[in-house]
């Protein structure tokens, strides 16, 4: 090596020191920028712990429509922004995605614990719109229409649903029978057997996102937020500001 090259090569490693010593005055910031990174990093292992359950569905799928479904779920999961997101609000999102995982990966219908596919949309659905806080985009529903007349009719009524008024949330085919029933802020008008579907996977979902403390099968049991709930606290939040 040259004199000049050697000369070049130590001017380089002392603008290199210099340099470094001024990155460390800004540590904090890099320090909190880890923290970020720890967490997505966190969040995408659990979306590919949530993939994999689904590639477990898609397999043990009974036919060619629930195979599309589940595998445009898949392609859907959310992202680690989002759920990441969700922990910014307090919610303990990794919990969430743990649980659900877990119990989407199970194929045998007649375990308990099995997830009925129209829960999964709901769920993915949910965490979007508690993510951004927006209700619409464009025209597209951040909730679905079933699970939107269901919560706008909860927030009328204190934060609680009889199992009948949940139905009569979704189809004014279902009628109350009792002259003190509750009014309901909205009503839509699909038949009383996609009523009671549609019930029963946004009870699904409540439970899995940590809304309502429901019980699978328990088709009577009215819907109640839990009270001092994150989840509930920024889903009234998102609720208030799309007013």
């Amino acid at each position: 090596m040259t004199q000049a090259n050697q000369t070049a090569k130590n001017e380089t490693a002392k603008r290199a020191t210099r340099k470094g010593a001024t990155k460390g005055a800004a540590a904090p910031v890099a320090a909190k920028g880890d923290a970020q990174g720890q967490a997505l990093a966190k969040f995408e292992a659990l979306r590919e712990t949530l993939a994999a359950a689904l590639d477990k569905r898609i397999a043990a799928a009974d036919n060619d429509n629930q195979r599309n479904y589940l595998t445009q779920q898949r392609k859907r999961i959310n992202t680690a922004g989002e759920f990441y997101a969700l922990e910014t609000k307090g919610i303990d999102a990794a919990q969430i995605v743990e649980n659900f995982a877990s119990q989407v990966a199970i194929c045998d219908k007649g375990d308990a614990r099995y997830v009925a596919q129209y829960a999964l949309d709901k769920v993915r659905k949910c965490v979007s719109a508690l993510a951004d806080g927006i209700l619409t985009e464009g025209r597209a529903k951040r909730f679905d229409p079933y699970t939107l007349s269901i919560f706008k009719n909860m927030m009328k009524n204190d934060g609680s649903l009889s199992a009948l008024d949940a139905l009569r949330s979704l189809s004014v085919q279902v009628q109350a029978g009792d002259e003190n029933a509750v009014a309901l802020a909205s009503r839509l008008s699909c038949v009383a057997t996609t009523a009671s579907t549609q019930r029963s996977s946004t009870r699904a979902m409540v439970r899995f996102m940590q809304i309502c403390d429901t019980s699978k099968g328990a088709r009577d049991e009215a819907l109640r937020f839990i009270e001092g709930s994150p989840v509930v606290a920024r889903l009234l939040e998102v609720f208030a500001s799309a007013k």
